[in-house]
């Protein structure tokens, strides 16, 4: 399968919307995806089947000083293990590079080892954990970062 990874519009919100109340059990709603569009530094990536179809989304967000956060990543249920999740993180590590930031961060529920083991195999590693931070239900998130060295020999 070919994919590809393009910006976001306002026109993607209910793609995103499906994949988000499928994948979440405390969705965003249109209007987060609508101010995560409107925001500087914050950017929102579809990845498209060979048709065009939205099967998974990025949201990364620049914090001006040293990291680039992946607040939102999801894959459609029918296209996980495919490569998406995977694509999607290589175009983030691209945008941190092109912003030369030295890290790339993430949280992730603590019981979603599927997402664990591919961020452990793009090289992230946890650095701590937020209890109770995800609602429904109650559980920790394992803060995850990767680093990169930008340093000239």
């Amino acid at each position: 399968m070919k994919i590809a990874i393009r910006q976001c519009s306002e026109a993607d919100i209910p793609a995103m919307l499906e994949i988000e109340c499928a994948s979440f059990p405390d969705p965003w709603t249109a209007g987060m995806f609508r101010s995560a569009l409107a925001q500087k530094g914050v950017h929102l990536y579809a990845a498209t089947d060979e048709l065009g179809n939205i099967i998974g989304y990025a949201e990364l967000y620049d914090d001006g000083y040293d990291c680039v956060v992946i607040s939102n990543i999801a894959v459609a249920a029918n296209h996980r293990r495919r490569g998406v999740g995977s694509e999607l993180l290589k175009h983030a590590e691209r945008q941190t590079s092109e912003l030369i930031r030295p890290c790339l961060t993430l949280e992730v529920r603590a019981s979603n080892l599927a997402a664990i083991r591919l961020y452990e195999k793009f090289g992230f590693r946890t650095e701590g954990s937020r209890p109770g931070y995800y609602l429904h239900p109650r559980e920790d998130a394992e803060i995850m970062s990767k680093y990169y060295d930008y340093s000239v020999c």
